[in-house]
C-alpha cells in the first residue's frame, strides 16, 4: 500500500508529482505505511541545505531555506507540450504551470501545498467520454470549463481550463513505535499494484484525515474522507457530501509473505455534514459490526491482500467483497464443476472484485503485469449517495464495474535516459436503453436486467486497446523532456475507432497527464 506520506517524500526528494502515478511504489516498497518514506526524508535532510537553482550546487528547488528548526523549499511547476494525431483536426496540447511549497519543522511536522493553472487540449475520444459520461469532469481532477479556438482554418485548439490544488500536513507523534497523523486534500491508495479493487489514486482529490501506525511486523492505517456526489456544474449550493471510512491491518507473516485485511464504509447522512458518523471514529473495532449496530444504513465492503516477494521478483493478490451470499456462491461453484445450470448461479447479489499482478525488478529493467476482474453491480448501491464513488468516478476503477482489464509495462533506464512501453487491454459490458447489466455503478443495483445468470462483461461489449511507447531524457533531478507515442483502439459491435498520437513535452516537477488519462478511459 502506497501512502500519501510517500507523496510528501517524493515532492521533497524526487521529481515526481503528487498526482495519481501509473505504478505507485507499493510494488517496490512493499509497505502500507509511511515510515520508510519518513526515514528517507530524515536521511536526506541535508537536501535542503544550500540547495537551490541560484547556487553552485543546483537541485530541483527554485529556492530553499534550512536551519536547525525549519526547512522550506519553493518549486515551480511547469509542463508544456504539444503533438499531433490522426483522424482529427484537434491538436493535443497541455499548458500547466504552478507552484509547490514543501518542507518540515523539526523533522516532526511535514507539509506540502501546491497549485496549478491548467489548459489542456484533449483527444476527441477522451473529450467525448467526459462530455457524455462525466459532465465535464476531467479524470483525476475536477469539473472543467470549455474554450474554443482555431490555430488556422483547419486546425482546432479546442480545450478545457481548470485549476488544481493539493496539500498535506503530517505530524509524526512517535518514532518507535511509529505513529503519524495526517490531514490533506489529495488522494490515497489501498491495495497492492496499480489495478487495486479497494481505493485508487485515480480518483479526484478529496479532504481526509488519516492515522498510520507501525510496530515490528504490524502496520495499521485508518482513513476518514469527505467525498462528493457530483451533480453537474454547480449553481448556488455545494455538491452533496458523502463520507468514506476505511482501515487496513497488515501483518508480515514471514520475510517474504505479507497479509493485509481491509474494511471500508461509504455513508450518507445529509448533504452538508462535514465529518463521517462519529460511531466510525473508533480505530480498533470492526466497521461492519458498527454498521449493523446502526441499522445497516451504509454500504460496507471487506477485503484482503497478499504479497510474496523474493529479491528481484514479487507477486500479489487483492480481493474485495461488496456483497456475498454463500448459497448463491455455492451454486456458482457447483455449476462450474458439473457444467449443469444451477438456479442461484450468477446472482446479482454476489458483488466482488479481484486483482493480481507480478513485478520483476532486475537492475535497471522493470517488468510489471496486472489483471483485474470486477463482477457486475460491484460498488453500486440502492442510492447513488452511498455507492463507492467520488466526483463521478468509481473509487477503484474509473469505469465502474462489469469489466476486466489487463496491462503489461516494461521500462529500462540507462544513464539519463528512460525507454518504456505499456499495453492495456480492456473489456466492459455496457447498458443498452433502459437495461442495467451492472457496469454503471450510479444505477440502483436492486433493479437489474436479470436476477440470476449474470456474468462479467455481460451486455453490449466494449473493447479498448491502448499501446504506449515513450522515451525520456533527464536533464537534472526535476527537468525532463519526453517523447510519447500512443495508439488507442475502441471497438463496439457497430462501431470501430482508432487514433494515434505523438506528443513532445518538457516538464519541471509535473507528471504527464496523458500517462494516465488515455489508459483510464
Amino acid at each position: 500500500m502506497s501512502t500519501l506520506f510517500l507523496i510528501l517524500s517524493w515532492n521533497i526528494l524526487a521529481p515526481t508529482y503528487a498526482q495519481p502515478l501509473l505504478f505507485p511504489e507499493t510494488t517496490t516498497n512493499d509497505t502500507l505505511l509511511i515510515s520508510r518514506s519518513y526515514m528517507s526524508i530524515i536521511n536526506n535532510i541535508n537536501h535542503f541545505v544550500n540547495c537551490n537553482l541560484w547556487k553552485k550546487r543546483p537541485c530541483q528547488h527554485l529556492f530553499s531555506y534550512s536551519d536547525s528548526v525549519i526547512s522550506l523549499a519553493f518549486s515551480p511547476l511547469i509542463h508544456m507540450g504539444f503533438g499531433t494525431m490522426t483522424t482529427s483536426r484537434q491538436i493535443p496540447y497541455f499548458n500547466r504551470k504552478g507552484l509547490r511549497i514543501s518542507g518540515h519543522i523539526k523533522e516532526k511536522i511535514l507539509f506540502y501545498s501546491e497549485f496549478t493553472d491548467n489548459q489542456i487540449g484533449l483527444p476527441p475520444a477522451l473529450r467525448y467520454y467526459i462530455d457524455t459520461s462525466l459532465n465535464s469532469v476531467l479524470p483525476h481532477f475536477i469539473w472543467t470549463k470549455n474554450f474554443d479556438g482555431y490555430l488556422n482554418d483547419t486546425v482546432l485548439t479546442k480545450g478545457i481550463d481548470f485549476n488544481d490544488a493539493r496539500s498535506l500536513l503530517t505530524i509524526i507523534a512517535m518514532d518507535k513505535p511509529f505513529l503519524a497523523f495526517s490531514i490533506g486534500f489529495a488522494t490515497n491508495q489501498i491495495g497492492y499494484g496499480y489495478l487495486t479493487p479497494f481505493l485508487s489514486y485515480r480518483t479526484s482529490p478529496y479532504t481526509f484525515l488519516r492515522a498510520d501506525f507501525e510496530y515490528k511486523r504490524w502496520k495499521y492505517l485508518i482513513l476518514w474522507a469527505t467525498m462528493k456526489h457530483f451533480t453537474g456544474v454547480p449553481a448556488s449550493r455545494p455538491f452533496p457530501n458523502k463520507h468514506f471510512v476505511a482501515h487496513t491491518l497488515e501483518f508480515q507473516i514471514s520475510k517474504r509473505l505479507t497479509l493485509a485485511f481491509h474494511e471500508q464504509i461509504m455513508m450518507f447522512r445529509d448533504t452538508t455534514s462535514l465529518l463521517p458518523d462519529w460511531n466510525y471514529f473508533n480505530p480498533i473495532i470492526f466497521f461492519r459490526t458498527v454498521e449493523h449496530y446502526l441499522g445497516s444504513p451504509d454500504n460496507a465492503g471487506l477485503g484482503l491482500s497478499l504479497m510474496y516477494r523474493h529479491k528481484w521478483f514479487r507477486t500479489w493478490l487483492n480481493l474485495f467483497i461488496d456483497d456475498l451470499f454463500i448459497s448463491h456462491l455455492q451454486a456458482d461453484i457447483k455449476q462450474a464443476i458439473t457444467g449443469k445450470p444451477q438456479y442461484f448461479a450468477g446472482s446479482y447479489l454476489n458483488k466482488w472484485a479481484i486483482s493480481t499482478g507480478f513485478a520483476i525488478i532486475w537492475n535497471n529493467l522493470h517488468i510489471q503485469s496486472e489483471h483485474i476482474r470486477i463482477r457486475p453491480f460491484t460498488y453500486s448501491h440502492s442510492s447513488v449517495l452511498q455507492n463507492f464513488s467520488h466526483y463521478g468516478y468509481g473509487l477503484a476503477h474509473p469505469r465502474g464495474a462489469n469489466l476486466w482489464e489487463a496491462l503489461l509495462k516494461v521500462t529500462y533506464k540507462f544513464n539519463k535516459w528512460e525507454v518504456g512501453s505499456m499495453f492495456i487491454a480492456f473489456k466492459q459490458g455496457i447498458d443498452t436503453g433502459s437495461a442495467n447489466y451492472g457496469g454503471n455503478i450510479f444505477k440502483n443495483f436492486h433493479y437489474p436486467t436479470r436476477y440470476y445468470g449474470n456474468y462479467t462483461t455481460q451486455g453490449l461489449p466494449l473493447y479498448i486497446y491502448n499501446t504506449h511507447v515513450w522515451i525520456s531524457y533527464k536533464f537534472n533531478s526535476s527537468l525532463y523532456a519526453d517523447l510519447y507515442f500512443l495508439l488507442r483502439q475502441l471497438s463496439l459491435p457497430s462501431y470501430n475507432e482508432q487514433n494515434a498520437m505523438i506528443l513532445l513535452s518538457l516538464r519541471w516537477h509535473l507528471f504527464n497527464p496523458y500517462n494516465t488519462l488515455w489508459f483510464d478511459l
